[in-house]
């Protein structure tokens, strides 16, 4: 696992709308330590998130999924 590069395209498939781990859909998710605003979207099959174009840390990030 390393930080991923800006602007990469993450996808998280046991969070997918279908997926049957998380009962309820989506409303918020965020990246620690960054004050703008990430692109994101819950499909059928995983919860597709955007990186920002500067990653706030070099050594680790945690998105908080709400």
């Amino acid at each position: 696992m390393t930080v991923p590069a800006p602007n990469t395209t993450i996808k998280i498939k046991s969070l997918g709308a279908n997926a049957g781990h998380y009962a309820q859909s989506i409303k918020k998710v965020s990246l620690l330590g960054y004050k703008g605003k990430l692109h994101w979207k819950q499909e059928a099959d995983g919860l597709t998130i955007t990186c920002p174009s500067k990653m706030p840390y070099a050594t680790s990030v945690v998105f908080k999924v709400e």
